[in-house]
């Protein structure tokens, strides 16, 4: 029904795609989003650096390849001034403390829509005391525990 009413878009153009595109109305690019996705095909290249900018589209490109971001995806990432907010920042840092398969793994599991509130990644230790059940904490704080019968149960990132 979508593609059947005249959208204010260049001829030949695809009018919901068009109407994707229009800042301002986001009820109805999110509405736009949700159609594009039906087909099941991800957003090119191109319109994530329409959406999102060039620099973020670029930085944030292979990880939107990973997960198959969707157009609702672009929507949940795009910032209204054009630039590339924390999260391209943020991931950069996680990327320099943590393996780059467990990150995608992350963002494929927290979804375009969380991962963009912030990801903070630091390195931790479980440790057990007695018996215990692992608690987490940072590799200087477990150095604390080694002496009162701690036992480090693996090294990890969170």
């Amino acid at each position: 029904m979508l593609r059947q009413v005249r959208w204010p878009a260049a001829p030949g153009d695809d009018p919901v795609l068009a109407l994707y595109k229009r800042v301002g109305h986001e009820p109805l690019r999110r509405l736009a989003a949700r159609v594009l996705d039906l087909s099941g095909t991800p957003p090119s290249e191109r319109l994530a650096a329409e959406v999102l900018g060039e620099a973020p589209a670029r930085a944030l490109g292979a990880y939107l390849v990973y997960t198959r971001a969707r157009h609702v995806d672009l929507l949940d990432l795009a910032r209204s001034d054009g630039s590339p907010g924390p999260l391209v920042e943020s991931l950069r840092v996680a990327e320099q403390r943590t393996d780059p398969g467990l990150l995608r793994d992350v963002i494929a599991e927290l979804g375009w829509r969380r991962v963009n509130l912030g990801l903070d990644v630091h390195p931790v230790v479980g440790v057990a005391v007695d018996g215990s059940l692992p608690f987490l904490l940072t590799p200087a704080e477990a150095v604390i525990f080694e002496g009162a019968g701690g036992r480090a149960a693996s090294s990890n990132t969170c």
